[in-house]
């Protein structure tokens, strides 16, 4: 793989070439290195649902998980909570990143960890008790507190109150200083206003684990638009991978696409005999 072609810019979905049909690309790209994988939760390993909490991971996915992260490190890099997808992926060989990056935990025994944006807690606390009074009656709308931002899910509100929502929460948000109001799929996200994400979260994170540029290859994986810091990070040193279809008027920072979640599970399988071959050299 020629890794100039890496460090492009946004291209439109329809242009991003599909990973399953640049097997041989990646894993030559690979060879030689340690592989890491990083790895959103919703829309990429378990199916988008309307109600947050009835999101689950399935056997089947989590066994692949399960089983890559035996040949080399994985990270879940995530907009829950850190207990939440802990909890709910339930892997502790694995590296956790929870509130879109604020969060990080080392697997079980490990010692790291490691949270920043303490200090946006208080202007967290007083969105969270104002919103509800500014945007609450519009019908549909689901406020979400994590403990370092806040998910304003809206993939039940109407069309035509979507915007009113949006706006109604930014003004809020931009009242209260110290905080950004982000769009995510189907959603607004309140986050502390610093510059860190979930690319900076995954950067730690291959510190942490001693993986450098130079002997490591880094594929993150995601399908919303705060994964696309993830695939800015890996520019150069990996491979981003977006999960989505082909819209016209989508575009990503990603180099290769997956069209569904079951081509992101037939990903991580194909990504684990490839780790496997590297430690068998």
């Amino acid at each position: 793989m020629s890794m100039n072609r890496l460090k492009g810019s946004r291209k439109r979905l329809k242009d991003i070439p599909h990973a399953l049909s640049c097997l041989e690309e990646i894993e030559s790209a690979v060879q030689g290195k340690t592989l890491f994988v990083a790895l959103d939760f919703d829309g990429t390993l378990a199916p988008l649902n309307n109600d947050p909490e009835a999101v689950e991971i399935s056997a089947e996915m989590k066994k692949r998980v399960k089983n890559l992260a035996l040949r080399c490190p994985v990270a879940i890099v995530t907009g829950r909570d850190l207990d939440d997808i802990r909890e709910r992926v339930g892997l502790e060989e694995l590296f956790y990143s929870g509130s879109h990056g604020f969060e990080i935990a080392g697997p079980r025994e490990s010692g790291l960890s490691f949270e920043v944006g303490e200090e946006f807690l208080p202007a967290l606390d007083q969105a969270e008790e104002l919103l509800p009074g500014i945007i609450g009656d519009i019908p549909g709308v689901l406020i979400q507190r994590k403990r370092f931002s806040i998910s304003i899910h809206y993939r039940m509100v109407g069309r035509d109150r979507i915007r009113e929502l949006i706006e109604k929460a930014g003004r809020a948000v931009k009242g209260i200083g110290g905080l950004v109001a982000r769009n995510d799929k189907k959603a607004l996200e309140i986050l502390p206003g610093m510059t860190w994400n979930k690319g900076s979260a995954l950067l730690w994170i291959l510190e942490a684990a001693g993986m450098t540029e130079k002997d490591s290859f880094a594929i993150s994986m995601g399908d919303d638009v705060t994964d696309e810091d993830m695939y800015k990070a890996v520019k150069g040193r990996g491979a981003g991978i977006i999960v989505a279809g082909t819209e016209p008027h989508l575009s990503s920072f990603a180099d290769y696409r997956l069209g569904s979640i079951a081509e992101a599970g037939r990903f991580i399988e194909i990504l684990e005999r490839i780790a496997g071959n590297i430690s068998q050299n």
